[in-house]
């Protein structure tokens, strides 16, 4: 193997502080002092086939990317750019808002793939958080959330007990159909009635919207075919009705602490 000698006081005679060598053959450090066997200055890496400093692979700045775009769909540049997406590719990020649904994220440009949960679904609301710092690793062709999603109530719900949250103000009036979606969407689901009674009951003062409109919820009486709405006029108000299309309600949901 071809040995190439560097000797320091060559360089430090004309007062060099830094230069470029191009070499077309492996370079071996091979001075008895270990304090000889190294290079040191290296500048930050600035392009993907630059050296690593000791330091960049301690803070994670080659895979620490600046967020940006939208809270559901998330767009990162890293420095340097990453050219393609590859199994293993990791991004690690801050977002600057809660998510409220499916999450997208892009990098540098490149197409915008599905962030996932290590279960292949998609993650739920709340799972990225203002501030809360996030990993995700590139693996056929989605994103993985790598860690679990922040403890607590997602922003807008109320925590009731430790097993439960209740969103705080009324969602949209839709169909029974639209109001499952709507919560599915952001990983919750509509309450039960045990959920609404308890809640409505316990924490009123810290609702909104309370008996303005007829609130769906997941239950059905199946002796009349229908599905239940609730707490119209009071905590205990209920009412069948048909769950079609047309037939509306108020959308709450409630989220399960895990």
């Amino acid at each position: 193997m071809k040995r190439i000698h560097f000797l320091p006081a060559v360089f430090a005679l004309a007062g060099i502080s830094n230069a470029q060598v191009v070499l077309d053959k492996p370079l071996v450090l091979s001075g008895t002092d270990p304090s000889d066997r190294r290079i040191d200055g290296l500048a930050p890496a600035s392009e993907l086939d630059n050296l690593v400093t000791v330091g960049a692979a301690q803070d994670g700045s080659l895979v620490t990317a600046l967020a940006g775009g939208a809270a559901n769909a998330v767009a990162l540049t890293l420095q340097p750019a990453t050219l393609q997406y590859s199994n293993g590719l990791r991004v690690r990020w801050t977002p600057l808002a809660q998510n409220t649904g499916p999450v997208t994220v892009q990098v540098d440009g490149l197409a915008a793939v599905p962030l996932r949960d290590p279960s292949g679904l998609e993650v739920g609301l709340g799972a990225l958080r203002a501030g809360v710092p996030v990993e995700a690793q590139f693996a056929d062709s989605v994103f993985i959330f790598l860690g679990s999603a922040p403890s607590g109530c997602p922003e807008g719900f109320v925590q009731v007990n430790g097993q439960f949250c209740m969103m705080q103000a009324e969602g949209p009036v839709v169909n029974w159909f639209d109001a499952a979606a709507y919560c599915s969407e952001r990983g919750a689901s509509l309450c039960t009635w045990d959920e609404y009674l308890f809640t409505c009951q316990t924490a009123q003062g810290q609702l909104t919207d309370l008996f303005d409109n007829w609130e769906w919820i997941d239950d059905t009486s199946d002796h009349t075919h229908s599905a239940d709405q609730i707490g119209r006029w009071s905590c205990k108000s209920m009412f069948n009705i048909s769950a079609s299309l047309t037939d509306l309600g108020a959308t709450r949901c409630c989220y399960r602490l895990r």
